[in-house]
């Protein structure tokens, strides 16, 4: 019993010995194979068409497959065809700006960086920033993000691993005119009249009608053919009473 039960020890220790290495080579090979936390920075829309002297508004979103805490980068734009008119980045995501979205005019960029300080972090996707430009000039135009930084929240500023730089393609249009904007044509006989009413003569009547246009500045009342009714047009009336 003694040597049976003195060669228990030695049979149980080789088996945890066994037991660690296997436990230690699959911990290798799971870290091993276990893929790099990504995100990135997205637009939204991806592209658009506005005409000139009208706005277009892009949401600036950030994605992270893992707990994420810090943001920054550079947005691009064309400033030719562009102009920056609002950025608003109150959001629920950052809550703390090292550097507030700043555009300075002339350089065509605007750059930020922040983070949150919510426990832990930030994981998903939600809008980081919003901007609204103005349409300059018509023809296309890119608007993208660049040197992305996203960082883990892990105690490190471990960066994630990014997509490549995003852009977002604007066309811009000729602005069409609204319907009050449109050229009122009036079409009239060359062959001007004092007798207003058609009754043969020219007479107070005519007189009268042509007060009215004169109030309303209808064309009608345009005798002197100066493209205007004023009181040239009623003396030329009464010249020919």
């Amino acid at each position: 019993m003694k040597n049976h039960r003195g060669n228990i020890i030695p049979a149980t220790l080789a088996a945890s010995a066994i037991l660690g290495m296997i436990a230690s080579v699959s911990l290798f090979f799971f870290q091993d194979t276990q893929t790099a936390a990504v995100g990135n920075f997205s637009l939204s829309p991806s592209a658009a068409v506005v005409s000139t002297e009208n706005t277009v508004t892009f949401d600036l979103l950030v994605t992270a497959d893992t707990s994420v805490n810090a943001f920054g980068g550079t947005l691009i734009f064309d400033e030719s065809v562009l102009a920056v008119e609002k950025i608003d980045y109150n959001t629920s995501i950052a809550d703390l700006w090292a550097k507030a979205p700043w555009y300075e005019k002339g350089s065509g960029t605007i750059s930020f960086g922040g983070g949150t300080t919510k426990p832990g972090g930030f994981v998903g996707q939600g809008i980081l920033l919003t901007i609204t430009f103005k349409a300059r000039t018509p023809g296309k135009a890119a608007v993208s993000v660049q040197e992305i930084q996203i960082l883990e929240h892990d105690g490190y500023g471990t960066p994630l691993t990014t997509d490549t730089e995003i852009d977002s393609i604007l066309t811009i249009v000729p602005r069409t005119p609204s319907h009050e904007e449109k050229s009122i044509v009036i079409v009239r006989s060359e062959n001007l009249s004092s007798d207003l009413n058609g009754d043969g003569a020219v007479s107070l009547k005519d007189a009268s009608i042509m007060l009215g246009y004169l109030a309303t500045g209808d064309l009608r009342g345009d005798l002197n053919g100066d493209s205007r009714v004023s009181l040239g047009d009623m003396s030329t009336l009464m010249s020919n009473f």
